[in-house]
C-alpha cells in the first residue's frame, strides 16, 4: 500500500481562525492522501494571552470547518490548534487528526515548552495519553514540536502500530540544526515514517523556519519544503519500506515488552 503525504509550512495570521481556515483549504492537493500543517496553525503560535478565549473543545466551530475540508477534498488533515476541555476549562497544545467521514482524534502535547523564549506552561496544561489513530491510509501517530526530543514518545507510537508519524511544530530558525538532526534518528530507531510541517515566518520577534519535510524508516529526506518559504511539498510513501526496514533493523521487535510501562499504566497496548 502506497499513500502520498503533503506537508505545509505554513505562515498563519494571529488570531484570525477563519483566515487561517481558508489558507488549509486552499493549501491541500488534490491528490493528497494525507495533509499535515503546523502547530497552532489554526491560531498562529504566539497569541499568549489570547489563548484563553482562543481555544476550542473538538466539538467547536473550526474542528467542524475542517471535518467538511477533508469531506470536500477527500484528504486527512493534522492540524495544531489551542483545544479547550470542556469538563475542567484546562487548554491544550494540540495535534488534532480529522478524517472523511468525520472522525477526529486528538494528541495533546507531553511537553509544553517552557525555556528561553517560549512560556507554554503558563498557558497549557500537560497532555499525558498517547493514542494511534486506525484510518483507511494508516495507522497515524501525532507529536508536537518538544516532545520529538523525549525518543520514548515516537518509540511507544510505533510499538502501538504507528506507520507514520505526523509531528507538527513551532521551530524558530535557532532550533533549526536540532530538528534537522533528531527528525532523522527518530525515524531509525523507531522505523517509522515522519511527516514534519513546520510555521514560517515571523511572530513577535522569532523567525520560524519552516522546511516541512517527509522522512522514510531509514532516516531518508523522501521531500522536503525550502527553509523560510510558505508553500508544500508532497511525498508518496510505500508501506512496503517499513517492512524492509524492520527486517534489517528489528529495534521494535528487539525492544522489551516492559518498555510502554514508562507511560504509567495509560490505555496503551503494543501491536508490533
Amino acid at each position: 500500500m502506497s499513500i502520498s503525504i503533503q506537508v505545509v509550512s505554513m505562515s498563519p495570521v494571529l488570531g484570525d481562525k477563519p483566515g487561517n481556515i481558508r489558507k488549509m483549504r486552499q493549501s491541500i492537493r488534490s491528490d493528497a492522501d494525507l495533509a499535515v500543517f503546523p502547530e497552532m496553525c489554526l491560531t498562529g503560535y504566539s497569541i499568549r494571552d489570547d489563548v484563553r478565549w482562543m481555544a476550542e473543545g473538538l466539538d467547536g466551530p473550526s474542528v467542524e470547518a475542517v471535518r467538511r475540508m477533508a469531506d470536500e477534498t477527500g484528504t486527512h488533515i493534522v492540524f495544531g490548534m489551542a483545544e479547550k476541555e470542556e469538563e475542567d476549562g484546562d487548554i491544550y497544545n494540540s495535534a488534532v487528526l480529522v478524517a472523511p467521514g468525520g472522525r477526529v482524534w486528538c494528541y495533546r502535547k507531553h511537553h509544553p515548552v517552557h525555556f528561553g523564549p517560549f512560556e507554554e506552561k503558563l498557558y497549557f496544561a500537560q497532555g499525558r495519553t498517547l493514542e494511534v489513530a486506525e484510518t483507511s491510509i494508516g495507522k497515524i501517530g501525532m507529536t508536537v514540536c518538544y516532545d520529538i526530543f523525549f525518543p520514548e514518545i515516537v518509540k511507544s507510537l510505533a510499538l502501538m502500530g504507528a506507520d507514520v508519524v505526523a509531528h507538527i511544530v513551532a521551530s524558530p530558525h535557532t532550533t533549526r540544526v536540532f530538528f534537522q538532526k533528531v527528525l532523522p534518528a527518530r525515524a531509525i530507531e523507531s522505523t517509522v515514517f515522519m511527516a514534519f510541517s513546520n510555521n514560517a515566518g515571523v511572530y513577535n520577534n522569532m523567525l520560524f523556519w519552516g522546511g516541512s519535510m517527509v522522512l522514510d524508516p531509514r532516516g531518508n529526506v523522501a521531500a522536503s519544503m525550502d527553509i523560510f518559504r510558505e508553500g508544500s511539498v508532497q511525498a508518496e510513501i510505500d508501506f512496503r519500506d517499513l517492512e524492509f526496514a524492520r527486517s534489517m533493523r528489528p529495534t521494535l521487535a528487539d525492544t522489551p515488552a516492559s518498555f510502554l510501562g514508562w507511560m504509567g499504566g495509560q490505555d496503551a497496548e503494543r501491536k508490533s
